[in-house]
Parts: structure tokens; C-alpha cells; sequence
């Protein structure tokens, strides 16, 4: 395999994949967070004709497994050429199953396996499926890597982490980006973080199965895939208010419908990234930027239209106090990007440096 850069597996092909992964990039260190891990771990590897097992098929599962399956059939070097699989209601395994899958009766006849994947909807049911996995393992502490894809806290992994290395088992988060359609055509994006780098390395080729937009590492801590979805979902959710605003406004102001989606399309896909990356690296200067007092000027007016035109627009209020709390503490002439100083001193942050070096917080 050839080498990469830190933070990166396969590279990006899908324009918002690539918004979000180099935020990720720029944001999220590599991991320094230390679980417990049995001695074993120390010889893990994953050797010739690995067995590789599934454990739920849900709407996310479901298209993830017969990607992995498919990939096996053709395929994988070290690794045997067919998947076993558990689900809890058996009558979803049957896809599977005329595809030359094996199907376990219980979740314990994966205990064997040295690969497990594992997907469900909570972290309930993530950590009943991990604990029920792991009590049917017996005898000595033989190496093992489990896999989750669910999204869930990033110390429930951290916890689940911990807990399997007791048991001779390295515990794997491995989140991903792209909704079930998106996942049956093997088109995800994959976080994967935990374990070692060496052992990432060697997973990803089963990864890539499902996620053939990119595998990112994210280092040894598994919660740092899991605060990465997560954070990602929220921006998801801004996203979609935001536009759901911005439609109905400019609907409200008579913009016709392909107009608007032109604009959408040009500031998420090429302006909102290059803010973004100003934010990270501290680019709050006003040379050749937009300064706070016409941002205000042009947020001011926004909320005149709205109001004009009866149509609530809450995210434009909160821009607008972001940008006046900013101008208050920083002064008329900063980049409105500058917007993220106030957000970040509430949260007990300091600024950025050019270069993207946090400063320290600032009081008074």
C-alpha cells in the first residue's frame, strides 16, 4: 500500500465529502487518548484467510454487509471469501444468504471470528451487541478486532474499547457518512479510529468495500470517529435549517426556485469551505476580506426583509448578535469570519493564531 499523509487512508472524490474531511483534517488532532489494552494486542495481527463476521442489518447494515460480501467474493487478500452474518429478525439475513453468506443462529457463533463489524441504531443496542458477542468468547485471549459503525457517544466507545481489551479484543469505531441508498451503492464515507495504525491499515480494504469515497484514520482513540460523526451531524442539521431558511425567504422575496438552488450550490460547495478553513487557520485579517460593519450592514438588512415579508428567519438573528458580540470584542475592521471568536470564548476557548495554533482564552 502506498504511503499517505497522517489523517488519510484513501483520498476524497466527492465534493462534500471533501468540506467535511478537511475540516476534519484541520480540527481533529491525532489521538493521544490511552485505553487499557490486553497483552495480547501487542501481537495483533490479521492473519491468512481471516474469517469476517456482520452483526446487524438495518436500513445502514443491510446495503454495508452485502458490500463486504460482495468485496469478499472477489476477493481480499488474508481474508476468507464469504461473510457471516447475525441479525436479531433472521428473515433479513436471507439477501444475504442466496448471495453465498453464512448465517449464524446466534451472535455467539461469530465469536470465532478474528473480524466483526457490527451497526445498530443506539448506544443501547451498540453495547448489547458488543457485551453478547464478546460473553461467547472462551478459552485464552486470542486476538480479535470489532468494528462499530454505529453512531453513538464517543465514550461509550472508549468504554466498550476498554472493556474488550480485557477480553484480548481491539474495539474499532468506525462512523460513517451517507444515508442507506448511499451505502448499498458502496459509496460512504468512513471514520475509522482505535487500535493501532498498523491494524487500521490492514482494515482497510474491508472498509472500502462500503465506503469507496474514503477511509480516513483518525487515530487510536475510537471516540474521535464518534465526535467526528457527530459533529458532522450537527452540521449536517445546520445545513439543512439554513437552506430551509434561506429557500423560504427567497421564495417570500419572489427568487424563483432554480436561482436559488444556484446560489445554494455555489456558497456551499465553494465559498462556505474557504470560511471554513479561514476559521481553522485564525485568517480573521480585513485585507481583501469583508469587514464585520458591512457583514452587520447586510445580515441588518436580511432581517429587514424577513420581517417586511413575515417570514421568521432565526439564524439570521443569531448571525447578526454573533457578528455585534464579535465587533464589540474585536473591533469594525475583522473578517466576518471573526464570527467564530465569540463562539469559541463562550466555550472557554481562545482564538487562533495564523496557522491554526489555539491561543489562550481570553477573559474580561
Amino acid at each position: 500500500m502506498k504511503s499517505h499523509r497522517p489523517g488519510l487512508l484513501s483520498s476524497p472524490k466527492a465534493p462534500l465529502a471533501c468540506i467535511y474531511l478537511t475540516l476534519i483534517d484541520l480540527v481533529f488532532p491525532r489521538a493521544r487518548t490511552q485505553v487499557h489494552r490486553c497483552s495480547s494486542e501487542r501481537s495483533h495481527s490479521v492473519s491468512a484467510m481471516t474469517s469476517v463476521g456482520w452483526i446487524g442489518l438495518g436500513g445502514m447494515g443491510a446495503g454495508m454487509a452485502s458490500n463486504l460480501h460482495e468485496g469478499l467474493l472477489k476477493g481480499i487478500p488474508g481474508y476468507q471469501d464469504f461473510l457471516q452474518v447475525f441479525n436479531r429478525t433472521s428473515s433479513k439475513t436471507t439477501p444475504l444468504q442466496e448471495l453465498g453468506a453464512q448465517v449464524a443462529r446466534s451472535i455467539h457463533d461469530l465469536a470465532d471470528c478474528r473480524v466483526v463489524f457490527s451497526v445498530s441504531s443506539n448506544d443501547a443496542s451498540a453495547e448489547e451487541l458488543f457485551l453478547a458477542w464478546l460473553e461467547g468468547r472462551t478459552g485464552e485471549c486470542q486476538p480479535a478486532a470489532y468494528i462499530d459503525c454505529s453512531t453513538i457517544l464517543p465514550e461509550t466507545s472508549r468504554r466498550l474499547a476498554n472493556q474488550g481489551a480485557a477480553r484480548g479484543v481491539t474495539f474499532l469505531a468506525c462512523t460513517v457518512f451517507g444515508r442507506p441508498d448511499v451505502a448499498a451503492a458502496g459509496k460512504l464515507t468512513a471514520l475509522l479510529a482505535g487500535g493501532r495504525a498498523e491494524l487500521r491499515e490492514r482494515l482497510v480494504p474491508l472498509v472500502s468495500t462500503f465506503a469507496g469515497v474514503a477511509v480516513r484514520n483518525l487515530g487510536d482513540d475510537p471516540g474521535l470517529s464518534n465526535a467526528a460523526k457527530l459533529t458532522g451531524n450537527f452540521l449536517i442539521g445546520a445545513q439543512i435549517e439554513l437552506a430551509a431558511e434561506f429557500l423560504t425567504l427567497g421564495e417570500r422575496l419572489g427568487v424563483g426556485t432554480d436561482d436559488l438552488l444556484h446560489v445554494h450550490s455555489l456558497i456551499s460547495s465553494v465559498i462556505a469551505p474557504k470560511y471554513a478553513a479561514h476559521i481553522v487557520r485564525g485568517n480573521y485579517g480585513s485585507q481583501g476580506g469583508f469587514v464585520l460593519d458591512l457583514a452587520l450592514k447586510d445580515i441588518g438588512h436580511v432581517r429587514t426583509l424577513a420581517r417586511d415579508a413575515s417570514c421568521p428567519v432565526p439564524i439570521a438573528d443569531l448571525v447578526f448578535n454573533s457578528l455585534l458580540s464579535a465587533r464589540a470584542q474585536h473591533g469594525p475592521d475583522l473578517d466576518w469570519s471573526g464570527i467564530v471568536l465569540p463562539v469559541r470564548r463562550a466555550a472557554g476557548l481562545g482564538g487562533i493564531r495564523d496557522g491554526g495554533a489555539p491561543t489562550a482564552a481570553q477573559g474580561g
